[in-house]
């Protein structure tokens, strides 16, 4: 028995020795004698923390790594660098490497056999500069936690051996492998999560063994490899998420292994490829998400093969093809968000395709040049497009040192506009440069357009121009710098919110627009309702005043110009907050110009929460009920529009009819969504055209928030109009080359007071506005055959009086509004229902509301009210 014990104990006390966790710190081998040492030193050292560097010094070389037989595992790097043995033989029971694995500079190595149970490295994996090494030995690789570098070999003809490398996280090189033919070894690599770098390797004819490779999640640079005839092996990518370089191929004549690609997230360049004839094998290509560059291609006859490319995300840029003669394989392209360059092509004659065209009057005129007849200039290409052959720049601007010339500092003037005969053509002006206008050759007369611009003048004594233009002077600049004619303060505000969905964070704009003639300094203020449940910024106020105003200080604010600051709130809904009942928000300035301190006029928006809605409307302020609106006030109408189809939309245009009651000469645009890609036209004084260019809109389904947009305007009615008279708009809002998108009528009916009997109670409350004496407020008199206080009847002196919990409705009959008030407030759920019983509307108010029932026909209609305490059904004329 004690035989036994003594050998358990013994077994206990020497079983934690056969594997042993070891050299926090690593170790580093320089001779053969530390590597043979390291099995007596540590000879049950298996699984080490730190790094372990293996690098032959120069006065003794390491033969063999025989003695590291024992290593399973290597928490930190293991570095392999300048030795002179053949093959790793010793490594042979290491399985993993948390950090990198370098091989590098290893001049006698042949293979990498020896590390065939490794199956992971945590970071990077360098294999460099080993000169007649393959890849043999790695068989059993799985997977690297970063980059992958192959680099720098000049007997490396393929890379058989990273046969079960299925994914990469991180990017992959391989570059300046003079021998290497093919990239076998790679064929069942699937994704690689960043870049793919195939540069100077100078024997490399194709890209067979990339045949698996879906995708790239960051670029992809093809550059520098002498004899690659085409890029066959890449058939099954359909995506890079960055930039596709193609450049300095010399020997490239095909593009078709790029078959099934279909974006580029980044920019595109084909660059330097003298053999390449066209662009065939990117036929599924449809979206380049940054810049398309095609660039000194010198065999390049055409672009065949972009026929289905839909958009370019920011630039065109095509210089120095000496070949290429037509950009025609472009005409499907849709957008170009950016820039237009096109020079040094002397062959290219026919530029003008239709996204070049659309961007006409953006192009800057230096960018087109050195081309052939036809894409010379930017004259030649808008006669391409429109047949009109004669350009014209007209500068609008604020005149601020009165000298007539424009300074660096003096703005444009957005709203202003010109008048040119004959045609009798108003162009409006905008911020960036000045206005722009195509006209046919010929003489014209162009001129300031003072009735549309009541409080400017010109600041010198020409306040017309004459211009000719013919092939000699197709284009042609005239200034008109402006002054104001009074010195007036008029900022004035405005609030535009998104979609008030209950329970939902919503993005509400706040807007200051100078619509005087002096620069102002102050303070945006947006009051919030006090039932908003969050905040989130997008602008960080400049300061809050608590519990819920938000403040944004501006400077400069130049006439015409706007500032917009956004705030996210969280909207409240049921059962705290009842669906139908209204959110108020209202915004003001506070601000000084030449005139002095000045707070503008409180710009009311009140808000219905929703549970369900059309994302695409209209609404108009004021939102009195009934839709009353002044007489001599203006109007301020907000088309709101969302994609939600599940693909970008590229174009948004809205069209919106006005009004014949509506003066055009008082129409501005206060604020948009997408300022920048904004193109505001009116045709016969009436026809509204919103066009939003390359707007890119993304589906409500991949971005919400982003998915939405507006455009805000003002105009006012003509003078003299009689009272009550109805104005009633209805906007088209077109998403690319989809059906109309109708939006709903608002409708207003304009008076010349909201109080005309002076009462004290507006005309929506009062059953009868033209008799003082008769309000919700006025005391009844029995028995007169008046209904003094518009509850729906004449009181009578009886021996019942009306109890507490008597309901008040009125006016009855209605046309359209009726103000019903409960005696409590706990609050009541409310249905509409007609004679058949059939169920109209149904809602949830606290102690009163207004029904708007004018969307009803004339006839009988029956309220049913339910509450905690009691439930009332009453009968309701609608006349």
């Amino acid at each position: 028995m004690k035989k036994l014990f003594t050998l358990l104990l013994l077994v206990s006390f020497s079983s934690p020795l056969i594997s042993q966790d070891c050299l926090p710190d690593g170790i580093t081998f320089t001779n053969q004698q530390e590597i043979d040492d390291f099995a007596v030193n540590y000879p049950n050292c298996t699984h080490i923390h730190g790094d372990v560097i293996i690098q032959s010094s120069m006065y003794s070389e390491i033969t063999n790594l025989n003695a590291l037989i024992n290593i399973n595992s290597i928490d930190g790097y293991l570095k392999i660098f300048s030795n002179e043995f053949t093959n790793l033989s010793g490594l042979d029971n290491l399985t993993s490497i948390g950090g990198d694995l370098e091989i590098s500079w290893n001049y006698a190595l042949t293979s990498l056999s020896g590390l065939d149970n490794l199956t992971s490295v945590g970071g990077e994996l360098y294999i460099e500069g080993n000169s007649h090494a393959s890849l043999s030995g790695l068989e059993s690789l799985s997977s690297v936690g970063e980059n992958l570098y192959i680099r720098y070999h000049f007997h490396l003809n393929s890379l058989n051996g990273l046969e079960n490398l299925t994914s990469l996280a991180g990017n992959l090189y391989i570059e300046s492998n003079d021998s290497l033919t093919s990239l076998s070894g790679l064929e069942n690599l699937t994704s690689i999560g960043n870049d793919l770098f195939i540069s100077f390797n100078e024997d490399l004819t194709n890209l067979d063994g990339l045949e698996n490779l879906t995708s790239v999640g960051g670029g992809l640079q093809i550059r520098f490899n002498d004899v690659l005839s085409n890029i066959n092996g890449l058939e099954n990518l359909s995506s890079v998420g960055n930039e596709l370089y193609i450049s300095f191929n010399f020997e490239l004549t095909s593009l078709n292994g790029l078959a099934n690609l279909y974006s580029v997230g980044d920019y595109l360049s084909i660059l330097n490829n003298d053999a390449l004839t066209n662009l065939n094998g990117l036929e599924n290509l449809y979206l380049v998400g940054d810049d398309l560059y095609i660039n000194h291609n010198n065999s390049l006859i055409s672009l065949n093969g972009l026929e289905n490319l839909y958009s370019v995300g920011a630039d065109l840029i095509v210089i120095n093809n000496i070949a290429l003669s037509s950009l025609s394989s472009l005409n499907n392209l849709s957008s170009i968000a950016g820039d237009v360059g096109i020079y040094y092509n002397p062959s290219l004659s026919q530029c003008h395709i239709p996204a070049i065209c659309f961007n006409l009057g953006y192009i800057h005129p230096d960018s087109i040049h050195n081309n052939a007849t036809g894409c010379d200039n930017l004259f030649e290409i808008g006669y391409g497009c429109f047949g009109i052959a004669g350009y014209m720049h007209y500068r609008l601007f604020y005149d601020l040192n009165t000298n007539s010339i424009l300074d660096v500092s003096e703005p444009f003037l957005p709203f202003s506009s010109v008048k040119i005969d004959p045609g009798n053509i108003v162009a409006y002006g905008n911020e960036f440069n000045g206005g722009f206008y195509f006209l046919d050759y010929g003489t014209y007369n162009v001129e300031f357009n003072q009735a549309y611009n009541p409080n400017w003048q010109t600041s010198s004594i020409i306040s017309s121009y004459s211009i000719t233009l013919d092939q000699n002077n197709p284009n042609d600049t005239i200034y008109f710098g402006l002054i104001p004619v009074d010195s007036i303060s008029d900022v004035s505000t405005s609030i535009v919110s998104g979609l008030i969905r209950c329970n939902d964070m919503v993005l509400f704009t706040a807007t200051a627009y100078n619509d005087g003639t002096l620069p102002a300094q102050g303070t945006l203020w947006l009051q919030v309702d006090e039932n908003i449940t969050d905040v989130q910024y997008l602008d960080i106020p400049d300061t809050i005043v608590a519990p819920n105003l938000y403040g944004w200080h501006y400077n400069n604010l130049f006439p015409g110009y706007n500032i917009n600051k956004k705030i996210s709130l969280g909207i409240p809904g049921p059962p705290e907050f009842p669906i139908g009942d209204l959110l108020q928000f209202s915004s003001y300035s506070n601000y000084t110009d030449a005139n002095g301190i000045i707070e503008s006029v409180p710009f009311i928006y009140d808000a219905v929460v929703e549970c369900s809605y059309d994302p695409n409307d209209k609404l108009v302020q004021p939102s009195n009920p009934g839709g009353y609106a002044l007489l001599e006030g203006e109007l301020i109408y907000t088309i709101r529009f969302q994609n939600t189809g599940n693909a970008e939309a590229y174009n948004v245009i809205i069209r919106d009819t006005l009004s014949e009651y509506l003066d055009p000469a008082t129409f501005r645009v206060i604020s948009s969504s997408h300022e920048s890609v904004l193109s505001t036209s009116m045709l016969e004084e009436k026809y509204l055209n919103f066009f939003f260019h390359n707007i890119f809109l993304p589906d409500s389904s991949s971005n919400f928030e982003e998915s939405q947009g507006y455009v805000q305007y003002s105009i006012k009615p003509y003078a003299g109009l009689p009272e009550l008279t109805q104005i009633l708009n209805t906007a088209g809002i077109y998403f690319d080359s989809n059906p109309v998108v109708i939006t709903n009528t608002t409708e207003n009916t304009l008076v010349t007071s909201f109080d005309a009997d002076e009462d004290g109670v507006e005309l929506w409350l009062d059953c009868n506005d033209s008799d003082a004496t008769i309000s919700p407020n006025a005391s009844e008199i029995p028995n007169n055959g008046i209904d003094e206080d518009c509850d729906g009847t004449d009181s009578t002196v009886a021996t019942n009086n009306t109890t507490e919990k008597s309901i008040r409705l009125f006016p009855q009959p209605t046309s359209g509004l009726l103000m019903l008030e409960l005696p409590f407030d706990s609050g009541a759920d409310l249905q509409v229902k007609d004679q058949n019983g059939k169920r109209l509307m149904e809602l949830h108010f606290l102690t009163k509301t207004i029904l708007d029932l004018s969307y009803l026909p004339a006839g009988v209609y029956f309220l049913w009210i339910q509450s905690q305490e009691d439930s009332w059904l009453e009968r309701v004329v609608k006349i």
